[in-house]
């Protein structure tokens, strides 16, 4: 892929189509908007991508899996630093505030010094940062990282899996030796779910499947 550098500020528009994305994008501390009516991410698919140093903001509506800044990741390393997402999402389905979900492809998926601000209302999975991991001998680490802040109310709501962080981690089978690692993360939302959901809501992570959980110096502040 490319690599990319904003010199300015973006608005995208309402009827904007999602593009595939593979390289790097260094935000230079520039904010991408994007008020969305169609239910569009930012990016549909990233392939092997290092995104940093920007902030997405806006709001849309998700009637597919999907996340604010990425439908999907394919690529086997994905790596996000200094990114702030301020959105408000309501989905019919397995949602996050970065992404929606990943293949069983993924190496290595890193949030650091990354925060999600806003709210969450989905009628299944839902987490602040990612919604349903597919994974397979990957490694998944967020590091200085928050969900939401003293300073505004944030509401992760969902059914199925809902977390402040990531809703659930699939993995493909015994042999996946997968990995979510938390180090000095907060999560100041308020998580909610509803019918199934109330066995799997959490803070950090909704549920874990076959995978090894690494959580260090992270706090809980939202009910």
């Amino acid at each position: 892929g490319y690599n990319y550098v904003l010199t300015n500020d973006i608005v995208l528009p309402w009827d904007y189509a999602p593009i595939n994305f593979a390289g790097s994008l260094n935000g230079n501390g520039h904010t991408v908007t994007l008020k969305s009516g169609k239910g569009a991410s930012i990016f549909n698919e990233l392939g092997d991508a290092k995104i940093y140093n920007v902030k997405f903001a806006g709001s849309s509506d998700f009637t597919a899996e999907s996340g604010f800044v990425a439908a999907k990741v394919v690529g086997e390393t994905v790596a996000f630093e200094n990114v702030v997402v301020d959105a408000d999402i309501t989905a019919l389905a397995n949602v996050g505030g970065y992404i929606g979900g990943t293949v069983n492809t993924i190496k290595s998926l890193s949030f650091k010094n990354c925060s999600f601000n806003g709210n969450i209302i989905s009628t299944a999975y839902a987490g602040g940062f990612t919604g349903k991991l597919d994974m397979h001998k990957g490694a998944i680490t967020f590091e200085d990282c928050t969900v939401g802040s003293v300073f505004a109310d944030t509401v992760i709501a969902g059914n199925g899996r809902v977390a402040g962080f990531v809703a659930k981690t699939l993995a493909k089978d015994n042999t996946s030796n997968n990995t979510l690692t938390f180090k000095n993360c907060a999560n100041y939302a308020d998580v909610t779910g509803v019918g199934s959901a109330e066995s799997a809501v959490g803070s950090l992570v909704g549920r874990i499947n076959r995978t090894n959980l690494v959580v260090d110096g992270c706090t809980n502040y939202g009910d």
